[in-house]
C-alpha cells in the first residue's frame, strides 16, 4: 500500500485483513451471523521513550473506525472479527529553544475476540497491526517563530496488543474503550536531517493508546 509515495510495510498483512472485512461484510448481507459496527470516539496517546529527551505525549484526538464480527457459541455470546480504522497521532519534542513536531497519520486493522458477558455487558480482546506515516518533523524556533524542515527516520508498521470493554444501552447502540500497547519501537535513527549521524544507532520510543468510543452496531 502507498499514501503519499510511501510504501507500507507488511502489506501482505494489510491485504490479509482488508479482504477478511469485505467477506464479512459481504457474508453478513446474505443473512449470515455477521453483525456489523462503526466506532467513533477520542483516542489519547502516551509515548514510551528510554533514549530520547522532551517528548510529550500526544494530545486528545478523533477517531473512526468500521467492523465486522462473527457470531458463534452459545447464544451467539461470542465472536470474531476484524476492523478498519484511521486516525492521527501528534508527538512534540522540546530540545533548548526548538519544538520538533511530527504527526502520526495511522491506518489500524485489529482482529480481534469478544465474549459478551450479560445482555449489556461485553470484553473484547485481540491484535492491532498499525499502518503509518509521519509528514515531514519540523522544528521551530520558539522565539523567531521559523521553521526549518528536516526528515522523519520513522518506521511505517506497529503491532500491538489490546483489551476493551463496551456497554450495551440497547441493540444497536453502546459505548466502551480500550487499552492498546505498541511492541515495536517506532524509531529506528542514526541519521536526522542534515545533523549528522548517530553512533551507535539507536532504536526508541514506543506507544500506548487509549480509547472512549461511541459503537453504533447494524445489524
Amino acid at each position: 500500500m502507498q499514501i503519499n509515495g510511501i510504501n507500507f510495510e507488511r502489506p501482505g498483512v494489510f491485504r490479509f485483513l482488508v479482504t477478511s472485512l469485505f467477506l464479512l461484510i459481504f457474508t453478513s448481507v446474505y443473512g449470515q451471523p455477521v453483525k456489523l459496527h462503526y466506532d467513533i470516539g477520542f483516542h489519547y496517546t502516551q509515548f514510551r521513550v528510554n533514549h530520547l529527551e522532551g517528548i510529550s505525549d500526544g494530545r486528545p484526538g478523533i477517531k473512526s473506525r468500521l467492523g465486522a464480527a462473527y457470531l458463534f457459541g452459545d447464544d451467539d455470546r461470542l465472536s470474531v472479527g476484524v476492523e478498519i480504522g484511521f486516525y492521527s497521532r501528534r508527538m512534540q519534542r522540546s530540545l533548548d529553544n526548538y519544538k520538533l513536531i511530527n504527526r502520526f497519520y495511522t491506518l489500524e486493522a485489529p482482529v480481534f475476540f469478544r465474549v459478551e458477558l450479560s445482555d449489556q455487558w461485553d470484553v473484547e480482546s485481540g491484535m492491532a497491526f498499525l499502518f503509518f506515516f509521519t509528514d515531514q518533523s519540523a522544528l521551530r524556533n520558539t522565539a523567531a517563530d521559523t521553521r526549518i524542515m528536516v526528515g522523519s527516520g520513522f518506521r511505517n508498521f506497529d503491532v500491538a496488543p489490546f483489551i476493551g470493554a463496551a456497554y450495551q444501552f440497547s441493540e444497536h447502540l453502546s459505548a466502551g474503550c480500550r487499552a492498546r500497547f505498541g511492541l515495536r519501537n517506532m524509531v529506528e535513527f542514526q541519521k536526522v536531517g542534515d545533523f549528522g549521524s548517530l553512533e551507535p544507532l539507536q532504536a526508541d520510543l514506543r506507544s500506548n493508546t487509549f480509547e472512549v468510543f461511541l459503537r453504533i452496531t447494524t445489524f
